[in-house]
């Protein structure tokens, strides 16, 4: 993988509740991803900010080394709890603080090297994507405190048609541990356009751009 292939970029998507053929708009997330220096070495700095009355902010923060992706430290800011981790080696140590005060501590020996959960939609712009592409990456979940395996599958190419115009771009299925998402990435240009994620019957949340 040409982890050197993603460059410093910015984004801005509207995040909708799409219940049959109505989408409603319920706030904006934006991205913004930067290279910076840790611990003496080149880095990636994503920020991802959710500002939604209705389903609440969220600041998330991931650092992650540049010419291996592999995690530095997260931190993760919402309504219901305050994340920070840090990676060192195939360790990881932080805490989790909940609403009410109450912090629980988050360590774990990985044993082997993993993406931060966070990272994914990084890696997911670098996947040699081809029609039924599979792949699983071993990944730390922060808020669950565990490590998990994400499944990635290219299930074809679909046109994509929204406000900014249309563009051709690989549908991708993601497994979280039971947790189906879907995103839409750009064949030429590589940028994910769409993100899907199941409510309940019927009702969706989606990142859309435009």
């Amino acid at each position: 993988m040409d982890w050197q292939a993603l460059q410093p970029q910015a984004d801005h998507k509207r995040v909708l509740i799409v219940e049959g053929l109505n989408p409603r708009s319920v706030g904006s997330i934006s991205e913004e991803i930067l290279l910076v220096e840790v611990a003496g070495q080149l880095a990636l700095r994503r920020t991802q900010l959710l500002e939604s009355p209705e389903l609440g902010d969220r600041s998330s923060v991931t650092v992650v080394f540049r010419d291996t992706f592999l995690p530095h430290s997260h931190f993760d800011i919402t309504n219901a709890y305050n994340i920070s981790v840090a990676y060192k080696g195939t360790a990881v140590a932080g805490k989790k603080q909940v609403a009410g005060g109450k912090v629980i501590a988050i360590r774990a020996d990985l044993r082997a090297p993993v993406f931060d959960a966070h990272s994914i939609e990084m890696v997911l712009r670098l996947l040699p994507l081809t029609d039924d592409y599979v792949a699983e990456l071993p990944v730390f979940h922060a808020a669950r405190g565990e490590r998990m395996m994400v499944t990635l599958q290219a299930i074809g190419r679909e046109i994509v048609t929204d406000s900014m115009g249309s563009l051709d771009a690989w549908k991708i299925r993601t497994e979280w541990d039971g947790v189906t998402q879907y995103y839409w990435r750009g064949v030429e240009d590589q940028q994910l356009v769409r993100q899907s994620s199941r409510l309940k019957a019927g009702v969706y949340l989606e990142f859309a751009r435009g």
